[in-house]
């Protein structure tokens, strides 16, 4: 079981990140599935880090308008931070990313199309 629910994670990644992907909104919905439970997180998040994404570009995908360009808009990512956002790991790198850009950060996902989605600073 353990290593099914590595190869999913790795998997949905994978899909995610990539811009060709004509499943990535799918890929999203199962990733925020997988990080409801709260046992799950931490392994999540060593998993995104594993198969070589960082938190930083998986929420420059989020943010970046048209990442995908099959018409994907990984809106599910958004569920999938507030999901993480029950980790201490990744409250710690929120606080560390606040710290390195000098400012606060207040998350927050628009599910316009005419709006870009992403963090503004507070």
């Amino acid at each position: 079981m353990d290593s099914d629910f590595n190869n999913i994670v790795v998997v949905m990644m994978k899909i995610i990140m990539d811009p060709d992907s004509s499943v990535a909104d799918p890929a999203c919905m199962v990733l925020s599935n997988l990080t409801r439970p709260l046992g799950n997180i931490e392994r999540v998040i060593e998993l995104i880090n594993k198969c070589g994404f960082t938190l930083d570009e998986v929420v420059s995908v989020f943010t970046k308008k048209q990442h995908n360009q099959k018409g994907a808009n990984l809106h599910y990512l958004g569920p999938v931070f507030s999901n993480l956002s029950q980790s201490l790991t990744f409250r710690r790198w929120v606080v560390q990313l606040e710290a390195a850009l000098g400012y606060t950060i207040g998350w927050w996902t628009m599910m316009s199309q005419s709006a870009e989605c992403g963090p503004i600073i507070l």
